[in-house]
């Protein structure tokens, strides 16, 4: 499966990364959290997901918080929602950067 990138590679606190359309019948969606390589990421990442038809900014809710502290490893997460959108935004960074996929 091909992945979708939700949020490029970056730390900065109010970031907030592309929203990604999933179909409604696809109820586990596979997030995969890639930190930058030789450097790591600590901060926190909020998983956001929307049933609005075309989301505007108040349209997201929070479905899972994600804490870094000097991660350096990839790792995937499997999320069981029907939610049809989903985004990835920074709330705080502190060290490095980190790129997040969907399949």
């Amino acid at each position: 499966m091909a992945l979708t990138t939700l949020l490029a590679e970056t730390g900065v606190a109010g970031t907030v990364g592309s929203s990604a359309l999933v179909s409604t019948t696809v109820t586990s969606r596979q997030l995969q959290f890639n930190p930058k390589t030789g450097q790591g990421f600590s901060g926190t990442l909020i998983v956001e997901g929307s049933s609005a038809g075309s989301p505007g900014n108040s349209d997201w809710s929070q479905l899972a918080e994600v804490i870094f502290s000097a991660h350096t490893q990839n790792f995937v997460i499997t999320m069981q929602t029907s939610i049809p959108w989903m985004r990835v935004r920074v709330t705080a960074g502190t060290l490095g950067a980190v790129s997040v996929y969907m399949a």
